[in-house]
């Protein structure tokens, strides 16, 4: 059920950036769904105050709704950055990103939103990372990056500016 009340309030977002109303033929439309059963959803989110439904007239996201949509956003673009940092393909990262982020615990997101931070504490793009795609290509690490050193962020990161950097071995 909660898929489904992400699905209707994205789709109902999304319709309402690009129109001033969104009406239940639109989200029909868009969710491929009778319009008896985007009504139905309609009712549910009402009760649960993510929006106001008016008969004929259409929908509108109330606050709790634009928070809502605005924490599946969010999630899905931790998702997103992830499968982006292990190399997945930008055509179906997007997509991959808003089909896990539903349904992967919160437990799991934080554990990735932590790696991500992590990871960006060395650099945009750490020369581990290249080692990596070398990996993708060849199931193995073909050759030595000769400029490669990580620089580690000091425990007391967020206290001091100060670094350790790690040289590889020869």
């Amino acid at each position: 059920m909660a898929e489904a009340i992400d699905k209707y309030l994205l789709a109902i977002s999304e319709l309402l950036e690009k129109n001033l109303i969104v009406k239940t033929s639109m989200l029909a439309k868009v969710l491929k769904v009778k319009p008896s059963s985007v009504v139905d959803m309609l009712l549910k989110l009402e009760k649960e105050d993510y929006i106001i439904y008016q008969k004929y007239v259409g929908v509108r996201l109330t606050k709790k709704g634009k928070e809502k949509v605005k924490q599946i956003k969010q999630r899905t673009t931790i998702f997103y950055e992830f499968l982006k940092k292990i190399a997945v393909p930008e055509k179906f990262a997007y997509s991959d990103a808003k089909a896990i982020e539903s349904i992967l615990s919160p437990i799991t997101l934080r554990q990735m939103q932590k790696f991500l931070v992590f990871v960006g504490l060395f650099s945009p793009k750490p020369c581990f990372f290249d080692y990596f795609e070398q990996y993708l290509k060849n199931g193995k690490i073909t050759k030595k990056l000769a400029k490669c050193s990580l620089t580690i962020p000091n425990q007391e990161l967020f206290k001091s500016s100060k670094t350790t950097t790690l040289k590889k071995k020869s």
